[in-house]
């Protein structure tokens, strides 16, 4: 009913009557997951892992959720984190291999590993538009159109409203040589809701009438997220045992660093993997 005052303090009064309820916590963390609040979503799962003392299979979800909170607040490492933990738990959930594969795929890494878990949850839910996707988006990332096209013109059949779907298969479209087909489909994209840099680049790709990328991750490289007291050269030293290593810190990160002393708590360094 799009009451969420009210059912936050709903939750607030359930848990401050019953500390060690997990199930709480987790109806919590969902509420504020599905309301974009990522951040504090995450900490609510994390009470939840708290208080359930040895995880069992049956608490694989906790650890998914708060995988994708962590994904959403752009912090990798703990997401990546939480997303092993629930296969470690449960091995065979498709929903879990989906995220990660479709992760991997996107940030360019891992890809063999990527391709597997994806093709396995496709076998385990095989009318799910969102998991029929990533396999073709994993196909177009290793660059076999074709194989691509094919995927994502059954996704399409499966989830036909969904921008990013219709954006994926555009840029395969362009790529496999159907310019005309890749316009469409952008313009599919654009008018069922795509926001933010995902719509700015689909704005783009429409008006030169032309295929443009995201600047994808080198293979090599990772992500850090800056914590509260970071410094370059305290962050250089956690991956080098030297600080020397900051000026290439800062120097793969130029588009959003003029100078050291401009990081905060929260963003998102690239951690060039020759460091």
């Amino acid at each position: 009913m799009d009451r969420t005052g009210e059912a936050e303090g709903a939750f607030k009064e359930a848990l401050s009557a019953d500390p060690d309820d997990v199930q709480s916590y987790i109806s919590y963390g969902n509420m504020l997951r599905g309301r974009e609040r990522f951040a504090e979503a995450a900490d609510i799962y994390s009470q939840a892992v708290a208080r359930i003392g040895e995880p069992s299979k049956a608490d694989w979800s906790i650890f998914y959720y708060r995988g994708i909170s962590h994904e959403r607040t752009k912090d990798w490492p703990a997401a990546e984190a939480d997303f092993k933990k629930a296969l470690e738990l449960s091995p065979d959930q498709p929903l879990v291999m989906n995220y990660l594969g479709y992760s991997w795929v996107d940030m360019g890494r891992n890809l063999d590993e990527a391709m597997g878990m994806i093709r396995k949850a496709v076998e385990l839910r095989p009318n799910d538009g969102f998991i029929v996707d990533s396999l073709g988006w994993a196909h177009y990332r290793l660059g076999e159109y074709d194989q691509a096209v094919d995927e994502l013109e059954r996704a399409i059949g499966l989830k036909p409203e969904d921008p990013v779907i219709n954006d994926h298969l555009g840029d395969a479209y362009w790529k496999a040589g159907r310019q005309l087909e890749a316009q469409f489909q952008w313009r599919h994209a654009r008018d069922f809701g795509a926001a933010g840099p995902e719509l700015e680049l689909i704005l783009k790709k429409i008006a030169e009438e032309r295929l443009i990328e995201a600047t994808p991750l080198k293979k090599d490289a990772s992500l850090y997220t800056v914590q509260p007291g970071d410094s370059l050269w305290t962050i250089s030293a956690a991956f080098e045992q030297s600080g020397d290593a900051f000026e290439k810190i800062l120097e793969a990160n130029k588009d959003k660093l003029k100078s050291p002393d401009q990081i905060f708590p929260g963003m998102q360094l690239l951690i060039p993997g020759d460091i």
